[in-house]
């Protein structure tokens, strides 16, 4: 069964997920908005869906498929 990873950008904050939206021990990352977008894309990171927030405007979502584990 294929698992994946996902991961949210905010303005210019890539938030990383776990399952069931919890965040992962992996450090959320700032870049500029544009350099944010081409990292997305250079990884693998596949659009899957947009929030707006009035707030604080869109919210992008994104999931990539997560590494199989090794085998020993």
């Amino acid at each position: 069964m294929q698992k994946w990873q996902h991961c949210k950008l905010q303005g210019s904050k890539v938030t990383f997920l776990g399952a069931a939206g919890l965040f992962e021990n992996r450090g959320d990352q700032h870049v500029g908005e544009r350099a944010a977008w081409s990292k997305l894309e250079d990884e693998g990171w596949e659009l899957v869906g947009v929030i707006y927030v009035p707030e604080e405007g869109p919210v992008f979502y994104f999931k990539r498929p997560a590494p199989l584990p090794e085998k020993a």
